[in-house]
Order: C-alpha cells, then structure tokens, then sequence
C-alpha cells in the first residue's frame, strides 16, 4: 500500500514525466534546421527522419496499450521515459545514424509511456 505522501505526489511525479516525454518527442520538429546543418546532412533527410518519428510513436501507442492490457508489465511507465528522453543526447554526436537512432527510441518511449500513463494515473485517482 502506497504512503500518503507517494499517493500525493504520484500525479505530480507522473505529471512532470509526461511533460518530459512530450517535450523531447516534439521539440525536435523545432530542432529540423539547426539538427541538419548540425549533422551536415541535407534538410531533406532530417524532415523524412522526423516523420518517421511521429509515425512511429502513433504506431505504438495504441500497440503498446494493447499488449500493456493483455500483460501485466510493471515498470514500463518508467522505461518507457528513460527512452523518451534519449533524443537529449543527440547534440553529442555529428553521426545522423546515431541521432536517428536517439530519435527512435525516443518516439518508441514516448508510444510506451501513453497508454501507461494513462492507466497508472486512474489507479492513483
């Protein structure tokens, strides 16, 4: 059973990682120009990454809620935001394959924490 503190600060916390997964998934669409010359690629390549990003993180949304009610996966909500915030780090490196990669996994983590989210706030509620 949960302490009454963690009960109250459980939305806030939950709150704070849903604002966390949602700034990194669409702050780089407002990256795109500085992210190419960055990267020295062209901006037609960086624009075809960032939609594949989106269409993968609204691929597995609904993916990932229905695996999530079919299997009891504790610590996903958590995992799920560990990867969301993995397109932080692509300012470290010049190679488009790595920050493709960040960008993926990040959109996968932000697929993963939805559906979750969603379910670990009613039974807080």
């Amino acid at each position: 059973m949960a302490t009454p503190l963690l009960a109250t600060l459980f939305p806030l916390i939950l709150a704070l990682a849903h604002g966390s997964v949602d700034f990194y998934l669409n702050i780089i669409q407002a990256l795109v120009p500085s992210l190419a010359r960055h990267l020295d690629v062209p901006l037609s390549r960086v624009i075809i990454l960032m939609g594949v990003v989106q269409f993968i993180a609204n691929f597995i949304q609904p993916a990932a809620g229905w695996l999530m009610g079919k299997r009891n996966l504790a610590g996903i909500l958590w995992a799920g935001t560990l990867l969301a915030i993995l397109p932080a780090g692509m300012g470290l490196t010049h190679s488009f394959g790595i920050v493709a990669v960040l960008v993926i996994l990040g959109a996968v983590g932000t697929g993963i924490f939805h559906p979750e989210g969603v379910v670990s706030l009613h039974q807080a509620a």
